[in-house]
């Protein structure tokens, strides 16, 4: 039985302290008296319940993108203090539309929608002061970008990332190819080379590190685009191990970044087998390993050591609930949450 830790990020916290992160149909709460340490936030819920779909926030408030877990199938964005109260809604009755990615800044809240029957969208600006709502864009492109003041952020098919000090690039899956980008930048990988297209210059590293995949955070920071790769192993006696699922599976991790005004590559650091990055800067990163957790290779403290469960026959057709061997990490503000 495979026990697997995912890396996510914090959404959010409330007043009274409380972190919340996504999964893909779910908000959940950092709770560490429940299993795993997370349960199901609800506070959102009224005569309806919902699927999480995407999230945003600023100084003052909270904003939730959502779509009623029913036949309806209906989308309301609800806007909350950090208090949790309820600020205001925004609702459609339109079954076809669905939620694209949200940023705000302290004035405005930015969101697309598209219509999955005719695959158009539209971006939306909400003023927070006024309660007013504007269409300023239409069709706005995957791989596009959108400025407005003092705030500039681009898109992938279902997501909204905002430039920052440190900006998130975006992820997408095409065919059998792993992408992460912004607007101007692309970053791929392939065998045991690093591809970067940038300013419609494509550049191939070798790296002579043996590594499979890519971990799903980057980010740009200055110039300096900073990202981690991996090596996983199957392992014959797990059952997920085939894709570096399971902890039996991860081997080594590298944190590297790439100086986009001379389009030089450095390694920032190895990591040892089993390591698992959560999150990561220009000096090193966040990591598990061993039943402890570092902070830029310093002990913060110790956790429950993950390891495979127990091993189980299971006929062709029978299906394993993996829902108590999932962790899911998160570095936030210096503190770890999850284990």
């Amino acid at each position: 039985m495979p026990s697997f830790i995912m890396p996510t990020d914090v959404l959010f916290k409330d007043q009274d302290g409380n972190c919340y992160f996504g999964t893909a149909n779910a908000l959940e709460k950092y709770s560490f008296d429940s299993i795993n340490h997370y349960e199901l936030a609800k506070f959102f819920y009224d005569d309806d319940t919902y699927w999480f779909s995407c999230s945003t926030n600023n100084s003052k408030y909270i904003i939730l993108g959502l779509r009623t877990n029913d036949y309806r199938g209906l989308t309301k964005i609800k806007i909350f203090d950090k208090s949790l109260s309820l600020i205001d809604t925004i609702s459609s009755n339109n079954q076809n539309i669905a939620y694209r990615g949200m940023v705000c800044t302290d004035d405005f809240l930015y969101w697309r929608e598209e219509d999955t029957k005719t695959a158009k969208n539209h971006l939306y600006q909400y003023s927070f002061s006024a309660k007013t709502i504007e269409t300023i864009a239409d069709n706005l492109m995957p791989h596009d970008s959108y400025e407005d003041g003092n705030i500039s952020f681009f898109c992938n098919r279902t997501e909204l990332s905002k430039y920052s000090e440190k900006t998130r690039l975006l992820s997408e899956s095409i065919g059998n190819n792993y992408y992460l980008f912004t607007n101007e930048i692309q970053l791929s990988y392939k065998s045991n080379t690093i591809v970067l297209q940038n300013s419609k210059q494509s550049i191939t590293f070798d790296i002579d590190k043996k590594f499979n995949d890519i971990y799903s955070k980057a980010y740009l920071i200055g110039n300096q685009l900073l990202f981690a790769i991996y090596r996983h192993k199957n392992d014959t006696n797990c059952g997920y191990s085939h894709d570096g699922g399971c902890i039996c599976s991860w081997k080594e991790s590298y944190l590297y970044a790439v100086d986009l005004s001379t389009n030089n590559l450095r390694l920032i650091k190895e990591y040892e087998p089993g390591t698992i990055l959560i999150d990561y800067d220009l000096q090193g990163a966040q990591y598990y390993y061993d039943g402890c957790l570092y902070d830029h290779d310093v002990a913060k403290r110790e956790c429950e050591k993950i390891t495979p469960g127990e091993s189980k026959a299971m006929g062709y057709f029978d299906y394993f609930q993996t829902s108590k061997l999932d962790y899911y990490v998160s570095f936030y503000d210096g503190e770890f949450y999850g284990i």
